[in-house]
């Protein structure tokens, strides 16, 4: 490897990319504490409860991609509200 082409790398963390670290953590033990609460709530049913929740969510799904077929914008949940409801509810779901 040549050493014509080296950069310096700073190894410190600034103020965002802590508060992204944080929400990060959140997410991650948000992912993995659920299972064990839904296990423990609904015991030997817990497949079947995550199941259920699946099962809903693709419903959800579902009707974000036949309205997203309806737009060629980009812009998501805010683009689809904002065109049926206005910009103020809009703006509230961006």
């Amino acid at each position: 490897m040549s050493q014509s082409g080296t950069t310096n790398v700073v190894r410190a963390i600034g103020r965002w990319s802590l508060a992204a670290l944080m929400v990060n953590i959140m997410v991650g033990s948000g992912i993995f504490g659920l299972p064990s609460k839904v296990a423990s709530l609904t015991g030997k049913q817990s497949p079947i409860a995550f199941l259920m929740a699946a099962v809903g969510i693709a419903v959800i799904a579902a009707c974000f991609a036949e309205v997203a077929s309806r737009f060629r914008e980009s812009g998501g949940p805010y683009l689809y509200t904002k065109v049926a409801f206005g910009p103020l509810v809009g703006l509230q779901t961006g």
